[in-house]
């Protein structure tokens, strides 16, 4: 199966959108979202990290694949 994690952040006023966008992808790795649903049977993770700036926002995705198993 596959599974998808969202991490939503706004941008702040001394705050870039690079910084966001990785900040939200390390949230996404530190609470192990992905990790619970590899728990519920996904194999595969989309990982999305989406940023807003009033109207606008940009959207960063990592791809996390779950190795097959005795794939040493």
């Amino acid at each position: 199966g596959r599974g998808i994690v969202m991490e939503f952040k706004r941008l702040g006023e001394k705050e870039s959108m690079e910084e966001q966008l990785t900040a939200a992808l390390s949230q996404i790795e530190e609470k192990r979202y992905a990790a619970t649903l590899r728990g519920e049977g996904a194999r595969e993770v989309l990982e999305l990290a989406i940023v807003f700036d009033g109207k606008e926002l940009e959207v960063r995705e990592r791809l996390s694949d779950m190795p097959e198993a005795g794939g040493d």
